[in-house]
C-alpha cells in the first residue's frame, strides 16, 4: 500500500517546489504550533465507514486535555452511542435497540478493531495534533507538491503500544505531512510493513477558535487484513477552554455488553 494516498487533498496541478529545511528545523516547528489547551468542546457532522455500512451522524465531543473525553452520537436527533474514556478505562452506552454498556481496557477494543490503540491517539486525532508523534526520533526530511514531511522508522508512542507484537510484526514507517504555510500537522500515515494494516489521518481547513488554531476536517481510517474503519468529522461549532462536564449514567434499562475477542 502506498503512501501517496495520504497528502493532502490540493489541486494536482499545482507544481509548487519548498525549500528544503533540516528534520530538527521542522520538528521545532512542528513542536511550536500542537494544539494546546485545558478544555475542548465540539460538534460535528459524522460520516462513519464500517464493516460494508455508512452512517451519517453528528458527534457531541468535549475533551480535558491528558485527561478525559467524551463522546456523544445521535441520528436523526435519537441518541444512539456514549463513551467516556481515559487514560486506563473505556466506559460506553449503546443507547438504541437492546440498549447495553461496557466499562473496561483498551485490550477489548484493540480485539474489536484489531489493531493496538490508547487513549492519547484517540485525543491527538479529535484536537487535530500529529498522532504518535515523537519528536526526538531520527526523521527524514523530504518535500512533496504538497509541503513537508518528516519519515521515520521508530517513534517512541508506537514503540510502547505494539510491545507485545512480535518483532516482525512490530515493524512499519511513520509519515508525518506538515502544512508549508502554518507548519501545522496536514497528515500521518502509519503503515505496517509485515500485512496490508495503516491508520491515516487528515486534517484540513485550519482556522482560529479562541486564540487557537484549530482544524475544521479531520478523518481517521484504520485498514486491516479483515476490515476498514473509517470516521470522518466536520466541525461545525468548536469552543476552546471552557470548563465541561462528562454526564454518562448507567441505568436499570442497560445490560452488560459483551466484546468478542478472538479465543
Amino acid at each position: 500500500m502506498g503512501l501517496s494516498s495520504c497528502k493532502p487533498k490540493k489541486d494536482i496541478s499545482n507544481t509548487t517546489t519548498y525549500q528544503p529545511l533540516p528534520s530538527k528545523t521542522l520538528v521545532d516547528r512542528l513542536e511550536e504550533n500542537q494544539v494546546e489547551f485545558d478544555w475542548l468542546r465540539a460538534k460535528a457532522n459524522a460520516t462513519l465507514k464500517y464493516k460494508g455500512e455508512t452512517n451519517a451522524i453528528k458527534a457531541n465531543i468535549r475533551i480535558r486535555q491528558d485527561s478525559a473525553t467524551w463522546v456523544h452520537l445521535s441520528k436523526a436527533g435519537v441518541p444512539v452511542f456514549t463513551t467516556l474514556i481515559s487514560q486506563d478505562s473505556v466506559k460506553f452506552l449503546i443507547r438504541v435497540g437492546e440498549k447495553s454498556f461496557f466499562e473496561g481496557t483498551y485490550e477489548y477494543i484493540q480485539r474489536l478493531l484489531n489493531i493496538e490503540m490508547n487513549y492519547t491517539i484517540i485525543e491527538e486525532f479529535l484536537s487535530g495534533n500529529p498522532i504518535a508523534f515523537d519528536p526526538k526520533a531520527k526523521f527524514d526530511a523530504s518535500t512533496d507538491s504538497t509541503g513537508y514531511l518528516l519519515t521515520t522508522d521508530k517513534v517512541k508512542p508506537l514503540e510502547k503500544l505494539l510491545k507485545k507484537r512480535k518483532r516482525k510484526d512490530r515493524e512499519y514507517q511513520y509519515t508525518c505531512w506538515i502544512d508549508p504555510v502554518q507548519f501545522q500537522c496536514s497528515g500521518v500515515r502509519v503503515d505496517f510493513k509485515a500485512d496490508t494494516t495503516a491508520i491515516e489521518v487528515h486534517y484540513g481547513k485550519w482556522e482560529m477558535v479562541d486564540e487557537i488554531n484549530m482544524p475544521r476536517e479531520a478523518s481517521i481510517q484504520i485498514t486491516t487484513p479483515s476490515d476498514t474503519l473509517k470516521l470522518e468529522l466536520e466541525y461545525y461549532r468548536l469552543k476552546m477552554n471552557e470548563k465541561q462536564s462528562f454526564p454518562f449514567k448507567v441505568t436499570d434499562s442497560y445490560e452488560p455488553f459483551d466484546i468478542e475477542g478472538p479465543e
